[in-house]
């Protein structure tokens, strides 16, 4: 069905169509916008990967279809300190001081394939990086207070809401969500995962 892995140099421009798939399926679950991504040059997509691939601070994976080798979803998640902003910080408590965490962004699963395992062999995957190779303890996420069904995926996932946060610039309400990472959790491997 689908292999998860993390995208590799030259994978620029598969990254912007899915990313621009994305933001058009569901804008407004996204803080970036359609056209600034649009905006963006070849070269820009190239360091986007190089940046995502960065071992123990930022990664990104993508679901490949089995079949064509399309793309159809992505997640993605970078530790504390790679944070840009300090509106992505995790609240105190459950997340004590001294704790190391990381954030999930950019998770997306195309239409068609919702509802058949896809998006919780990406969490397996984001929670393997976390645990095995970024070293944190816990994972945290904003999802809009009005995308009860992502909402719902999380909280299966065993994520827990722990703060609610607005952002007036984009006119958007977040939950904060967070889930303990077990150091030495199963899951996917890094690799290379069909399914």
């Amino acid at each position: 069905m689908w292999t998860i892995r993390r995208p590799l140099e030259g994978d620029g421009l598969r990254l912007r169509a899915l990313r621009l798939r994305a933001l058009r399926d569901a804008r407004e679950f996204f803080l970036e916008t359609l056209e600034a991504a649009e905006a963006l040059d070849a070269a820009a997509w190239e360091a986007r990967v190089a940046r995502y691939n960065q071992p123990g601070r930022q990664v990104l994976m993508v679901a490949e279809r089995n079949t064509d080798h399309s793309w159809v979803a992505m997640a993605g998640a970078l530790v504390d300190h790679e944070s840009e902003s300090d509106d992505f910080n995790l609240p105190d408590p459950p997340v004590a001081q001294g704790d190391r965490w990381a954030m999930v962004w950019g998770a997306w699963v195309e239409r068609a394939h919702r509802g058949h395992g896809l998006a919780d062999d990406l969490c397996a995957a984001l929670y393997t990086w976390a645990a095995d190779e970024a070293g944190v303890d816990w994972l945290g996420l904003h999802v809009r207070d009005c995308n009860s069904r992502a909402i719902r995926f999380y909280a299966r996932q065993g994520f827990d809401i722990v703060a609610r946060r607005s952002y007036p610039a984009h006119r958007v309400t977040a939950l904060v969500m967070v889930r303990a990472i077990a150091r030495a959790c199963a899951g996917a491997s890094l690799g290379a995962a069909p399914r």
